[in-house]
């Protein structure tokens, strides 16, 4: 197992604990980088003592850096409102994934479906604009086996690496050489990337 000292110089490199991160959540966050760096869950478990609707926004950020950086699918951030701990202090990560299994974060999990479905619809149904957009879009779509908005950050919405590879390779063969594999991580939206690619393809002369 990972140590905690471990967990933290990896979360420093990846400058994952930023200014904006919540203090609440920051036993979460090392617990579940810890987990990551043993390669042993999809889930993030994170120290909770918020509101729901607070609590999503950060679930978002937690999301995206953790795939921006480590290339990981993450399937659900979890909030749990005390992290487990032997006599001695030591995290008993177990405890928590027995409750995941065993359903005890059911009611907080479907909670958080409900507000970021209400926040989606709040914010109306987001068209493709341009036949390069509605592309690129069904290349997402198909990679990632769903509906994806066109302003959805990809790392948002837990593309792994071997997605982003995917979607790449889609992209490659429908525009050659004209998007690198690291454009996808600076251009992360489905607008973005297509405003860039139009722009190249307007540099070249044609559409």
């Amino acid at each position: 197992m990972v140590s905690a000292a471990h967990a933290a110089a990896t979360l420093n490199s990846l400058s994952l604990l930023g200014p904006t991160a919540l203090f609440a959540a920051i036993t979460g966050i090392l617990l579940f980088s810890a987990s990551i760096v043993a390669g042993w869950t999809e889930n993030a478990f994170v120290l909770h003592r918020m509101d729901m609707k607070e609590f999503l926004p950060l679930a978002t950020q937690v999301t995206r850096l953790v795939n921006e950086h480590t290339g990981l699918e993450v399937a659900h951030v979890v909030p749990v409102k005390r992290i487990p701990k032997t006599t001695s202090g030591k995290i008993q990560r177990h405890l928590l994934d027995e409750d995941y299994v065993n359903g005890v974060y059911a009611a907080e999990l479907a909670e958080l479906d409900s507000l970021r479905a209400a926040a989606e619809a709040a914010g109306g149904v987001k068209l493709t604009s341009t036949d390069i957009e509605r592309k690129i879009k069904d290349i997402c779509d198909a990679a990632l086996e769903r509906n994806i908005d066109v302003h959805d950050n990809l790392f948002e919405i837990g593309a792994s690496s071997l997605k982003l590879i995917e979607i790449h390779e889609q992209i490659d063969r429908a525009w050659p050489g004209l998007v690198d594999l690291t454009e996808l991580f600076d251009f992360p939206t489905i607008a973005e990337l297509s405003r860039h690619l139009e722009g190249k393809l307007a540099e070249q002369g044609f559409r």
